[in-house]
């Protein structure tokens, strides 16, 4: 493919080794997704590719999440959190929704794949306790609020930070909040860009 981005995306996936086991994700995931709504059932296999397994991976570029812990909040099938499992096995992953039939759903993949060191929430964010202390929380498909954003910094360490996902416009609430953003839009996936929070700073 003659895109950098694309580029960039095929040689992480080299680079890690994690191919295969992105074909396998993306099997279980269309597998779960015949059960339960996890991504558009229109979507061809080059969608799913690039707008949900590329576009999980995008953080891997600026960020090293080897030993982290992670919170992937609105995870629905394991997105982002499962892709960047992948690429760094050592993370510690926790997937929360609020929807058990999802949360059965991203069990059943991990299971599958043999992951290890992955947990399961189903909850709602509001739920969380402060004892959950996390790295990163990440957060993808999730419409971000203030409120929000002030209960997942309870939950991250000292230097922990929140990354979020988002296209077109960030919204009002994320931009009252200190932030740094990582313009990752190409001509395959359109406008995306990556919104970095401190919890200081």
């Amino acid at each position: 493919m003659e895109n950098s981005e694309i580029g960039i995306f095929l040689h992480n996936i080299k680079k890690y080794n994690k191919i295969a086991m992105l074909e396998k994700f993306v099997e279980y995931l269309m597998e779960e997704n015949k059960k339960v709504n996890l991504v558009s059932r229109k979507a061809t296999l080059e969608d799913i590719w690039m707008k949900h397994i590329y576009d999980s991976i995008l953080p891997a570029r600026f960020f090293d999440f080897s030993g982290k812990t992670v919170l992937d909040f609105g995870t629905g099938g394991g997105l982002p959190g499962i892709p960047l499992k992948i690429l760094f096995p050592s993370m510690k992953l926790f997937l929360l929704d609020s929807i058990q039939k999802k949360i059965n759903a991203a069990d059943n993949i991990c299971q599958k794949m043999e992951l290890t060191d992955y947990h399961l929430i189903n909850k709602r964010l509001e739920e969380m306790q402060n004892n959950y202390k996390f790295d990163y929380v990440l957060s993808r498909s999730v419409r971000m609020s203030k409120k929000y954003i002030k209960i997942i910094k309870k939950i991250l360490k000292s230097d922990g930070k929140i990354l979020l996902y988002k296209s077109g416009n960030i919204e009002e609430d994320v931009l009252l909040f200190k932030h740094k953003v990582y313009d990752v839009s190409n001509d395959k996936i359109g406008t995306r860009k990556l919104v970095e929070i401190k919890k200081y700073g």
